[in-house]
């Protein structure tokens, strides 16, 4: 796995994952995403469009890092690929997270007085009329 980060003017940080999110992995996202989440004033986009393949400790690393974002007031928001929709989906925790289709539309929707507005997850469905 490699992981790349790069700060965003505004207090928006962006890390770029690729590779296998496995139990190899892991500890290492786990403890950027601390130390990101920690340094970031308002946004984090995971941009994990280009991660190959996932386990559950790599879900379980996911699900810790959205839970300090909240704890700590910062949005964090996912740019998703396949693998990564599937094993949320199959371990039934995607609808726990915000969504974005891309790193830029993940920087787009944070406003400029710092409200963020969460979006469903892509295909979840939650986006279509009744």
């Amino acid at each position: 796995m490699r992981l790349r980060c790069r700060r965003i003017a505004g207090g928006a940080l962006v890390l770029r994952a690729d590779g296998a999110l496995d139990g190899v992995g892991e500890a290492d996202f786990a403890e950027l995403m601390r130390q990101l989440l920690h340094e970031s004033e308002r946004l984090v986009v995971l941009d994990l469009s280009a991660v190959s393949f996932m386990t559950t400790a790599g879900a379980v690393a996911l699900l810790e890092a959205d839970c300090r974002a909240r704890i700590q007031g910062v949005a964090l928001v996912i740019v998703t690929s396949p693998a990564v929709d599937r094993l949320l989906g199959l371990i039934e925790v995607a609808d726990r997270f915000t969504y974005a289709p891309s790193v830029a539309a993940g920087l787009t929707r944070l406003e400029a007085a710092g409200a963020w507005v969460p979006q469903p997850r892509p295909g979840s469905g939650d986006d279509e009329e009744a």
